[in-house]
């Protein structure tokens, strides 16, 4: 697949990589660049995430449905060049785009219902 420029995507959360700042840099594969990752442009903790590129923002919001429900919105905005790039753009952008969207939101709901159901689970140690 074309996100991630073809690595994996994590299977589970990396605590190293939890603690960002409005500034910082979010690879979208290998060493983070201008051309290779998103800049952080403003986040509310556990609640939402603007990030951009070349002038495009991203941005994630958890709206919290009830004490068991989180629903995850996302939006985008694209500009382009009007140049010999635009053709290839359009067909990545917004053919492709779509279908890595859902195919990354679905591993996020995966992840996140993983990690619940982990949560949810009695530990056998403290079982009496």
């Amino acid at each position: 697949m074309l996100d991630n420029l073809g690595r994996h995507s994590a299977d589970r959360i990396i605590p190293a990589l939890q603690d960002i700042r409005v500034g910082d840099w979010i690879s979208m594969g290998g060493r983070p660049t201008e051309t290779t990752a998103m800049r952080v442009k403003a986040f509310e903790k556990n609640e939402w995430l603007l990030w951009e590129h070349h002038g495009c923002p991203w941005v994630w919001y958890l709206k919290p449905i009830d004490p068991e429900t989180t629903r995850l919105i996302t939006r985008g905005k694209n500009r382009y060049q009007i140049d010999w790039t635009l053709p290839i753009a359009l067909i990545l952008m917004e053919i492709g785009d779509p279908f890595m969207m859902r195919r990354q939101l679905r591993n996020v709901k995966r992840r996140a219902e993983a990690l619940a159901a982990q949560r949810n689970t009695p530990d056998p140690a403290s079982a009496g």
